[in-house]
């Protein structure tokens, strides 16, 4: 939106944090964070004039940066974990000559995983995931992932050319097939219950494997796109259709909770 025009958009990439999104968004969140201060000095924190080094990070308890980088003009950024004064990092370090003071807010991220990005809007990297694991290399893999559902989806139909040929088209056959494909969602299904502990009154309990999880669920979703596949439905109608419906979702959950806090306030 400008100050004469709208423009109507199929996905946004944020990379800005998600605090300050969603704030822009009108749904502002709390989302746990540490600040963090930068100071610019000219004192060096090495000694040593033969050591090369462009960055380095401090892991003693009883120096209070963690890291400090190399700057120009024989300057140097020093990093603080927290909210600091100029008055504050002077106490700590009188002989750190500050010549610059910046605070970051937002500095260091403490994980939400439940920061679910709204329709049509992608969240990319550490601060707007609010995930601090994410490196750069997530984010490159963030950044192709619709691609990449793409070429699994085609994965998964050059596959089922195994089976079925996409250009007969006969209702018979595409029923058929349709009752393979949910048996085999179904058995798949109850392999991926096999390596939890559901059952009642259990009195053996395994380890849950998390790599035999995780393979149970594809061989559940590779089944599950072979009834898209014979179909004939595309990726447009998977998109269309998931957004379509989760609106309709969204919609019966607010009536019911509305309907039961009426029943509440009786």
């Amino acid at each position: 939106m400008t100050e004469k025009s709208r423009y109507e958009y199929s996905e946004i990439i944020s990379t800005i944090p998600a605090p300050v999104f969603w704030k822009l968004y009108g749904q502002e969140k709390n989302l746990k964070y540490i600040p963090e201060t930068f100071v610019l000095s000219n004192t060096t924190p090495i000694k040593d004039p033969n050591l090369r080094w462009d960055l380095i990070y401090f892991l003693d308890k009883n120096i209070p940066y963690t890291r400090v980088n190399k700057y120009r003009g024989g300057k140097y950024l020093y990093e603080f974990t927290g909210d600091m004064s100029k008055t504050k990092v002077k106490k700590l370090l009188p002989e750190l000559n500050v010549l610059r003071l910046f605070k970051d807010p937002y500095g260091i991220v403490v994980t939400d995983l439940n920061n679910i990005p709204p329709p049509k809007v992608r969240f990319l990297g550490r601060f707007a995931t609010w995930n601090h694991i994410n490196k750069i290399q997530d984010v490159i893999k963030d950044s192709l992932a619709r691609y990449d559902f793409v070429s699994l989806w085609n994965k998964q139909k050059d596959f089922n050319l195994n089976f079925f040929d996409f250009n007969v088209k006969g209702v018979e056959l595409q029923q058929k097939l349709t009752k393979e494909f949910v048996l085999h969602v179904e058995d798949e299904a109850h392999e991926l219950l096999s390596e939890i502990n559901w059952k009642m009154d259990q009195y053996k309990t395994k380890d849950v494997n998390r790599a035999k999880l995780l393979e149970e669920w594809i061989d559940i979703f590779k089944y599950w796109l072979g009834i898209g596949n014979v179909w004939g439905f595309t990726l447009e109608d998977f998109f269309n259709e998931f957004w379509r419906k989760s609106v309709i979702v969204d919609e019966r959950y607010k009536k019911y909770m509305n309907g039961k806090k009426k029943d509440n306030d009786k």
